[in-house]
């Protein structure tokens, strides 16, 4: 209640008459790019520039942000601050920095401009779009002994979003169809898992099987390899112990991708 008060205090001593009567602006309000994509966890930066004849000595800078409930103010507090706030009025500029991004982060950003004796001006807005990276993907072999017995491989990845991602099946550098097609699971609003599935021969040469993962975050995919030898294979009471195992592992590292998120930045 404090701070909400603060803000309206702020803005009548900005204002030469009472609210709601602004003189019609005669300078324009410039955010670009149009979109931004950032990393869960990196900082976004979202510019905000504005033209003016003679340079006010007061004036203010909000910014608000669209989503799925509609419009609401951005609190200039915490982290979301102006990137120049004592000189934005002589700079022009009333850009927006935001620090470790989140995913709820994401949403369209106006940025509204009210200088001194000239009025209030607003931009196009900037589309800020937040992306988590998948984890490395996790390869495992299955043992169905019905209706045949056959072996699958099945490759994992966590901690994506948005959807979708990408799981290709390579025999070197032959691009092999999936047995099923890629299934996605997790809450539509968090990070995602996915998985597929790829058939093995029952006899042939030993051969090294690639499970590539691709998503929008990603500079390059990320992929992981396993050999397969149809002479020489483990008994599945082994297998299985070891795919719990690495089922395990996944989970854990997805559920540390969703706590802490990855490092780097988007392109």
């Amino acid at each position: 209640m404090r701070l909400e008060l603060g803000c309206l205090v702020l803005w009548i001593q900005l204002l030469p008459w009472g609210p709601g009567s602004f003189a019609d602006a005669n300078f324009t309000v410039v955010q670009s790019p149009s979109e931004v994509g950032v990393i869960r966890g990196d900082n976004a930066t979202l510019n905000c520039t504005f033209s003016r004849g003679l340079s006010p000595d007061k004036g203010a800078v909000s910014w608000s942000r669209g989503g799925p409930g509609g419009e609401a103010a951005v609190p200039l507090r915490t982290r979301f601050a102006l990137a120049y706030p004592d000189t934005f009025l002589r700079r022009g500029e009333g850009t927006l920095a935001i620090t470790n991004v989140s995913l709820e982060d994401a949403g369209k950003y106006v940025c509204r401009v009210l200088l001194w004796g000239t009025g209030e001006a607003q931009g196009n807005g900037t589309q800020l779009r937040v992306y988590a990276r998948p984890s490395h993907p996790v390869i495992f072999l299955q043992f169905h002994p019905k209706p045949e017995s056959k072996w699958t491989l099945v490759c994992r990845t966590a901690g994506f979003y948005p959807p979708p991602a990408r799981l290709t099946w390579y025999r070197g550098s032959v691009h092999l169809l999936p047995t099923q097609p890629l299934q996605e699971c997790g809450d539509p609003t968090g990070p995602l898992q996915a998985s597929t599935t790829l058939d093995l021969p029952s006899s042939g040469p030993r051969a090294t099987y690639t499970c590539q993962v691709g998503h929008p975050s990603l500079l390059v995919p990320l992929s992981t390899d396993y050999t397969y030898d149809p002479q020489h294979q483990e008994p599945p009471s082994l297998i299985a112990g070891l795919n719990l195992l690495k089922i395990a592992l996944l989970g854990a590292l997805s559920l540390g991708v969703g706590l802490a998120g990855p490092v780097g930045g988007l392109a």
